[in-house]
Order: structure tokens, then sequence, then C-alpha cells
């Protein structure tokens, strides 16, 4: 059963609308792999644990990124040499960028479709008008660049909610924002007292497989075997394609 199915099948369960005939399905899916049934697990916890935390008229918090010019300078051999510097360095750096997506770009693509699976969550209750509503709503919709400027507001006031973050990190990861998705996740990967830890492990790797960070990638998935996460098996397999 392909990765779209099963996420169809689990939304479908978390909202109880699954057939009896889907529902057999999905439970022999989850018999095979074991992360069908931590998905699920994962959903109901991060849907719970943001109700209760959830507040009304959160307030945005937007940083600009700052750019940091260098002071011209004076003398014409002097910028002769600067910029003759410069251009190289930026031949380098293009061939570098060159031999790296002829390696591993299309490799790492196709390998991430194959084994990320965006975290399904259930709807929430109707007749509220809050950051949370809005936030499953674009999200549950598959707009999640709406839903991650939703989930940003979220963290804006309550930076240490897991459950927003962890949503936020999917949603970098569907809109190629995947060094913002490492920013957050390399944060927290180490934090094994979680019940997301498993989950943080798993999405740094991918999220360093799409950005073709390969070694960094590897190193990931050796902690998750060697620790026997939850993705393990997954993580073994993933290895293999990589080397």
């Amino acid at each position: 059963m392909n990765s779209d199915k099963i996420q169809a099948l689990i939304n479908d369960y978390l909202v109880d609308k699954i057939s009896d005939k889907d529902s057999d399905a999905l439970k022999k899916e989850a018999e095979v792999d074991r992360t069908v049934l931590e998905d699920i697990k994962l959903s109901k916890m991060i849907v719970s644990g943001m109700r209760v935390q959830e507040k009304n008229n959160l307030k945005a918090e937007f940083s600009d990124m700052l750019l940091n010019v260098p002071e011209k300078q004076k003398g014409k051999s002097y910028s002769f040499i600067y910029y003759a510097v410069a251009a190289a360095i930026t031949l380098v750096i293009t061939a570098t960028i060159i031999i790296l997506s002829l390696t591993y770009g299309p490799k790492s693509d196709e390998l991430f479709i194959s084994y990320y699976r965006p975290l399904t969550i259930s709807s929430s209750e109707r007749g509220e008008n809050t950051a949370q509503l809005s936030a499953e709503k674009y999200y549950n919709l598959g707009d999640y660049s709406t839903a991650a400027t939703e989930f940003e507001k979220i963290r804006a006031t309550r930076p240490n909610d897991k459950n927003a973050l962890i949503l936020l990190v999917n949603c970098y990861l569907n809109i190629d924002q995947v060094d913002s998705a490492i920013e957050l996740l390399t944060n927290v990967a180490d934090n094994n007292n979680s019940e997301y830890a498993d989950y943080y492990s798993w999405y740094l790797s991918l999220a360093y497989l799409k950005s073709n960070q390969i070694e960094e990638c590897k190193d990931q998935l050796n902690i998750i075997v060697s620790k026997n996460m939850i993705h393990a098996s997954k993580a073994k397999n993933l290895l293999n394609d990589l080397n």
C-alpha cells in the first residue's frame, strides 16, 4: 500500500469515516509497519495536547532577516583582488553544487518521496475561531504554506509547544523550507524525554536527505537504528538505499 493511500486511511479513521473494509486494510498495514499505528497515536496526542494549550487572539512575532553588507573598500588594487577572489569562490561553490546535484540530487528527491509520509491530524471541534483551528484547517487542506504561518503564530506565544512544532516541521518539509525544519529539529532531536523524540529524529534524517546533506542523514539514521526507535526498520532500509 502506498504512502498516500495509508495517509488517506489514517485520516478517515481519525474522523470516524472509515469503512469496515478500509479499517481491516489499515489494521493489516499496521501489523506489517508499526509506524502506522504510532502515527495514529501521535496524531491523537497532538490534537489532544493542543486543545489544552489553545489560547485566543495570539500575537504573531515576525523577524526580519538582516543582511550584513561589508563596508566598501577603497583602492583599485584591493578592489581587483577582492572581486577576483569572490569570483573564484563563486566558481568553486557553483561547481560543488553541480557535482552534488548530479551525485545526490535526483536520488535524494526520489528517496524522500518514498520514505516521507505527512503526519495526519483529525479535525477540531467546530464553532471556535482560534489560531489552532485555523492552522489545522489549512494543514488538513494541504495548504502547508498558510498552515506554517498559523503554526508560527502559535509558537510565537508558546515556543515550547511540541505539538505545534512537529506540525510546523511537516509544513516546512512540504514547502521546501528544509533549513527551517532542520533548525527546529536540531534543537529538540536530543530530547529523549519527549514522547515525540523518535519522530524528531526521523524527520531530521529526512530533512537532511531532502537538503542533500547525505552524511548528516546517515549519521541520524544510524542513531535511530542503534536506539531501536520506532522508525528503525525504515532507517535501515534507507541506509541501504543510500549506500
